[in-house]
């Protein structure tokens, strides 16, 4: 595979592992989502972020590209967190009278991605974990592991 092909497949891979289990976790707790949550979040997602980049190399080729699959992996977190927040948000608000505009909204800042997503993970409460995400996958890209035999 070429670098283009494990950078696709790195942001997939990323946005499922980090936004995926934060969508979730939203969806479990709802309106009763609090500081407990947020903690746990920040523990959570990035552990699991680094946990599927040890997996991706710990089961590909010794041949794969780390760099690519964690900058792959870095900019899908970055680039589609605001569209999974903004789905998120929909399990913790009551139907509004003006739901047409807020679909509206949340339509626009889902489509802005990186530029809304500080604002938007400050209020979903994983502006913590998508920091402490994207330094840990960058210090990682090219520390070498040991490959299955």
């Amino acid at each position: 595979m070429r670098n283009a092909e494990w950078i696709s497949l790195g942001m997939l891979w990323g946005c499922l592992t980090f936004w995926f289990p934060d969508s979730l976790w939203h969806a479990i707790r709802g309106a009763a989502f609090d500081g407990y949550d947020v903690w746990g979040l920040t523990v959570l997602l990035p552990c699991l972020s680094a946990l599927a980049l040890v997996g991706v190399s710990r089961f590909t080729s010794p041949e794969t590209p780390r760099r690519s699959v964690a900058f792959g992996m870095i900019a899908g977190i970055l680039l589609f967190g605001s569209a999974f927040i903004v789905y998120g948000m929909e399990f913790q608000s009551a139907p509004s009278p003006h739901a047409a505009t807020s679909a509206s909204i949340n339509l626009i800042l889902a489509l802005l991605g990186p530029v809304s997503l500080t604002m938007l993970a400050a209020y979903d409460g994983t502006l913590g974990a998508v920091v402490i995400t994207t330094i840990a996958l960058f210090a990682m890209k090219d520390r070498p592991l040991r490959h299955r035999a």
